[in-house]
Formats: structure tokens, sequence, C-alpha cells
């Protein structure tokens, strides 16, 4: 992307000087500015005082879609490319697909990774960095689009990991702009109201989740593979087996194994794009009884085969044979 045409500079800086450096720097992966650029004359803090403009983004753009109040990008990431401190003039969504990025906010230090969804307030100062070769899907909006949206629950960066219906969302998003047609802008709009919605009700969840209940849905991310038995993880954190069922449908919107599931079907994507790993070996590995099995659950989810999703996902017709 051309830099002098999308960033913006708070306060008095000579520009030109700037645009120069930094164009040059991030070509080098490295974003280091000189020590006399981060005192007066120039009023620099580091290098946070870059602006992005709407629908502009880090990385190489690969597709993107957009309209007056919307914009779809998928952007890929080299390994060891680092992003200054920046902010955006509009809010959006970051769901990271493939690679692992580690972003800082305020105090935090976040490593995102494929199936991490990231809500961006407008003006949120933030610097990446990725460690692995990546690709990311950006959802911006002008702020006027969620005004039916609780705004205050909106006001902080929000995060998810996969498994929780606000990420199933941002995948049918990312399914809609690699197939898109002459209805997709409604689609979109559709998706991305239901995106934000979704975000607020597991943030009026989460508020209300015991600590016990989370301690069980990170367990359950962290071992979808080979799942504890529900009198294991009800014994762990000492409750009932019914109580434990009956509070994550309650708190989670579904049951313990439809977010075992769906924590699958996520990893079985990224084994899917990633690599040319059989059906049978990727059913064994994430625990299916077959690949029959596997392969039923995953069309199910995600309304294509496992071969069909390879094939439309790496736009290639002969990568693999299904046996």
């Amino acid at each position: 992307m051309t830099l002098d045409v999308f960033l913006e500079f708070k306060r008095d800086f000579p520009a030109k000087i700037a645009l120069r450096f930094i164009r040059k720097k991030i070509a080098l992966k490295t974003v280091d500015l000189p020590r006399r650029w981060l005192s007066p004359p120039y009023c620099w803090r580091g290098i946070a005082l870059l602006r992005l403009k709407p629908k502009t983004f880090f990385g190489i753009s690969h597709q993107s879609w957009s309209s007056d109040e919307l914009c779809i990008d998928l952007s890929h990431y080299s390994k060891g490319v680092a992003f200054p401190k920046h902010e955006h003039r509009d809010p959006y969504f970051c769901f990271v697909l493939d690679g692992i990025c580690e972003e800082r906010t305020g105090g935090r230090c976040e490593p995102l990774k494929p199936g991490s969804l990231v809500f961006h307030p407008a003006g949120i100062e933030h610097s990446n960095k990725w460690h692995e070769q990546g690709r990311c899907m950006h959802v911006e909006f002008v702020p006027s689009f969620c005004e039916e949206i609780n705004r205050v629950r909106l006001s902080d960066p929000i995060w998810h990991t996969d498994g929780g219906r606000a990420c199933l969302v941002a995948r049918n998003i990312y399914k809609e702009l690699l197939n898109r047609d002459s209805v997709s802008g409604i689609a979109f709009e559709g998706l991305t109201y239901l995106l934000l919605a979704e975000t607020v009700r597991e943030c009026v969840r989460d508020s209300k989740v015991p600590i016990w209940l989370r301690r069980v849905r990170d367990r359950l991310h962290e071992e979808y593979e080979i799942v504890p038995s529900l009198k294991q993880l009800a014994a762990d954190v000492g409750v009932h087996p019914t109580y434990l069922a009956s509070s994550f449908h309650k708190h989670f919107g579904m049951s313990i194994g439809e977010f075992v599931r769906l924590r699958r079907i996520d990893r079985a994507r990224d084994l899917l794009d990633k690599t040319d790993q059989p059906l049978s070996e990727v059913a064994l590995l994430l625990g299916f009884s077959d690949q029959s099995h596997f392969c039923r659950v995953f069309k199910k989810q995600t309304g294509y085969s496992p071969l069909e999703y390879r094939r439309f996902s790496t736009g290639n017709p002969n990568r693999v044979q299904e046996s």
C-alpha cells in the first residue's frame, strides 16, 4: 500500500521525511525510529502517532470488498514483520486465520493464534508483530453502523478465542469473502450485524460466568483432541456433572459437546488449509471415530466436505485426493 496516501500525523511533523523512513523500514521488517525523532521538535511518542484512514490495513491485501459503511479485507503477513503503534479511525474486528501474531494494547500483550478474534474500537492504539507467516481478515465499519448495538460494551478491546458463536460468524464472513456473488453485499451486512450482536452477548455472558466455569471452558479449548469425561471435569472444579452441563449451556449458549465439536472443526480448517495430511489422519488427530464421522460433522458445520473446503480455500482443485 502507499503509506503517504493513507497515513495521517498528529501534531506538527515533517511528514515527507517520516514517510520515506517508515516505507523503507517496514520493507526491511523493522520499525525502530532514530532517537532524535522521539523528542522535540518532532513531538512523537515513539511511532504511536500513526493513524490509519478507513479501509486501510498493514500487510499485503489479497482480497477485499467494501461499501460506504463496511469493509472486508484479507491480508497476508510475512514471518517476523512488525508494525508500530498505530490506531484506526473506524472500529473493526481482526480475525486471525493463520500464523501467530503478538498484539500489544495498553499494558496487555496477547498472542493471537488461528481462530482468535479481536474487536478494536476506533482510536485504540496498538502494535503487532507476526512470529509466523500468517493471514488475517479485517471487518471494519463506520461508527454509525452499530448505532443500535450497545455501544457501552464496545468501548474497550474485546478478545475472543475460537469456539464461540462470534468466531463462527467470523468464519462465515471469511467463507462469503472467498465465494462472492451478486448478493454478497447484503450477506456481509447481515453477518457483520450478527457478529456485533454475538460479541455483545458474549460480553454479557462473560461478565456473569463463574470463575470455575471459565476454567472448564479454557480447559476444553486446549484439550479438544482428547476430552476429559463430564464427571472428571465436574470433579476437578468441585460441582455436580448435571450442574456443570446446565451451567455451561446457560452461559455459553451451547452444550459442552457442541463447544468441543466447533473447536475441532476450527482446528480441522487450519490443517486442511496449511497441510496435505490425508483426511483419515486429520480425523484421527482430532478425536473423531473415523473419517466418515469427521466428514459428516465437518459438512454439517461448514456446508462443505473437507475435500471441497481444501480445494476451495487453496484454489487448487488437484491438490489432494480424498481417500
